[in-house]
Formats: C-alpha cells, structure tokens, sequence
C-alpha cells in the first residue's frame, strides 16, 4: 500500500468517485475528498494530507484556488490542479499557489500517475534543500557570532587577568579564573556538539556496539558536571538498578546524556533537583532526565528539534546553551533507532525520556 495521503477538492460527485477509484488502482489508499471549500480547509487540517489533488471551479462562485492559498497559508503541501479550465486569468490565478502540475479534464490516468510521483518528489527535494539551507544558516550564525562571543569572553577574561595579576587579591584573582573556565567549558561543548553534528548529518558516523554498564555509564558523565552542580547547589539522584547492562554505543550516549544533562542543570534553580534513570522495558532501554527547573511552555517543546529555532533560552543563572544539544541527540537517537519524548509545565520542570533498542544482550557480543 502506498502510505502517500491524498486530498482530493471537486463537487462533482460523478468526477469524484471517478478520480478516487482511479487513485486506488494506483495503490494510493489513504484518500480523503472535500467538496467545498470550507470542507477542504477543514479536512486538510485534521487529515494533513501528503498531496492535494483540486478542481478549479467548485460550483456556485466557489474558486478551488482560494481553497488551496488558505490551506497553504497554514500547510506546506504539494498541489495538483484538475481542472476544465485553461484561459490566461485562471492559469494566473492558479500559478499564485506554485502549483506542481496543471492537467485538463480529460486527462489519462498515466498523465495523473507521473504528475502526482513528480509532484511528490520535488516537494520532497525542495524540503531537504530548505532543511540544507537552514542548516548553512545555522552554522555560520554559531561560527560568525555565538563562537566569536566566547572567544572574545576568553580573550577579556584572560587579559584583564594578566594585566592585573600582581594587583589583585586570591579572590578576586579566583572569580575571575572561575568566569573563564566556565566560558571555556561552554565553547569546548558548543565546538564538540557542532562537530559531531556535522559527522551525524554527513552520515560518517559508523556505531560502535559495545558491551556497557550503565550506572558506571552515568557516574562518569554526572562526574563531568558534578562542579556546575555543586556552584547551584543541585541534588542529581541516579536511580538505575545494579548490574544493569546493554550493547550499545557507549561513546554516543555519553554525547547525549551530557547534552541532557547540562541543559538540565542549567535550567534548574539553586537548591533543584534532577532526577535520571535508567530501566530495561522489553527490547527497549529507557533513560529519563527530569528536573524541577523552569519548564516550556507547549510552542518551545514544539520547537525544540527545529533547526531553524534560534529562540535560545537563559538558564536560571544567566547561563548561554549552546544551541545545537538537542539537534544532536535527535540525529544521534535516529543513528541507533531510538526515541525522545519530552514532557514539561511552565515553572514545573522537564522530563526528556529517551528509549534505545537492546540489540543484543551482552553475552552475545562476540557472536554479532
């Protein structure tokens, strides 16, 4: 069964059941019909349709084009039009929505056929090259100015540091040292994120399955953050059980679980608390983060994985993320088949839920 979701907008009732019958010999299963233009709207929203295939003329002064630019006002999607019609102004009219075809009635069922594949698969070129753009965007906006930013923080910090070396006092001398390693660190993670993010998305990443502990797995990544823990005066309780172990792999889980768990620190108050665990549940290992932090609101959980969000929150003192973490962890989790699902109330906290297949238990290591 094709699982390509299709819409079709047309009154005639003769027309319709035609078109939808000519469809399903094409292998397109998942269709659903509209016939006037509040009915498309409304169905396009609750039905979110791969490809739209719409007459013209509706019937009763009722335009099918209109139809289709309020759709795509709300939606991105592909349109076909079917149409009697081929007069300048209503090929005008038409061409304001970029359609991906125009085909007169009667049209050949093998002319639909290759319209709609073309139509489908340029709509799916034009998107991994909005995606590729976005992420060039992305780069040089870190590059040009987040990285110059903190190497800028490095270069001030460290001069002024220099300059006054035998004038200031142990204090003040250890202020400004702490300034500058927490600077540091930050540009260590945005510089590491950014280059495994780029391996990810080049598809040069090969996995490494390996036989890992994971309390062991954890400790030693908490034990990294331990310090920015300490300076806010958080409680992280590991509950995971003894002897727990999986194959998996264990330097790409590091990666995420310290992207996890930074955010998680950054975003929760002095005296917070976070929470991880891990558990086996069938084929499926679950890792969660939760913390008692300042939360999200639904539209940033929605924007969380989006390259193009650039909405970078403060953590609660004052902290910068690097922007790229939860990208990673996506392309990471996507690398080992694996999933997140995030939960957060506004001034409650967050909870991100991450499950990986098992693959193998670790006895049988040497086998794969």
């Amino acid at each position: 069964m094709n699982p390509t979701k299709v819409l079709i907008i047309e009154d005639n009732i003769v027309t319709l059941g035609d078109l939808e019958m000519r469809l399903r010999q094409m292998a397109y299963e998942q269709i659903a019909t509209a016939v006037s233009d509040e009915e498309a709207i409304e169905m396009a929203a609750t039905f979110n349709p791969n490809i739209i295939i719409s007459d013209i003329h509706l019937g009763k002064g009722i335009n099918g084009i209109e139809a289709v630019r309020r759709i795509k006002l709300l939606q991105n999607i592909p349109v076909v039009y079917l149409t009697a019609y081929d007069d300048d102004k209503t090929l005008a009219q038409a061409g304001v929505t970029e359609p991906y075809a125009y085909l007169l009635k009667p049209f050949q069922e093998r002319e639909l056929q290759i319209s709609l594949s073309i139509a489908l698969y340029k709509h799916n070129i034009e998107n991994e090259l909005k995606e590729a753009n976005a992420t060039k965007d992305r780069f040089i906006s870190i590059l040009g100015h987040d990285l110059k930013n903190s190497f800028n923080q490095i270069l001030g910090f460290s001069n002024i540091l220099k300059e006054n070396i035998e004038t200031y006092d142990r204090s003040t001398s250890k202020k400004i040292v702490g300034l500058l390693h927490n600077v540091s660190k930050h540009t260590y993670l945005l510089l590491s994120n950014l280059l495994e993010w780029s391996i990810s998305k080049q598809k040069k990443m090969p996995l490494f399955l390996e036989c890992t502990d994971i309390l062991d797995m954890l400790n030693d990544t908490i034990l990294l953050y331990k310090t920015m823990a300490d300076e806010k005066k958080i409680t992280i309780n590991v509950l995971v059980p003894q002897n727990l172990e999986a194959k998996l792999d264990k330097e790409m889980i590091k990666v995420l679980m310290r992207n996890l768990l930074s955010n998680a620190i950054e975003f929760t108050p002095h005296n917070g608390c976070i929470n991880i665990s891990a558990k086996q549940n069938g084929l499926f290992l679950i890792f969660e983060i939760s913390d008692n932090g300042i939360g999200m609101d639904e539209n940033e959980i929605i924007s969380l994985f989006r390259i193009d969000n650039t909405n970078a929150k403060l953590g609660t003192n004052g902290e910068k993320g690097t922007g790229f973490g939860l990208l990673l962890i996506k392309e990471l989790l996507e690398k080992q088949g694996g999933k997140i699902l995030v939960k957060s109330e506004l001034n409650k906290g967050s909870s991100f839920e991450i499950s990986l297949p098992m693959n193998a238990c670790c006895n049988d290591l040497d086998t794969i």
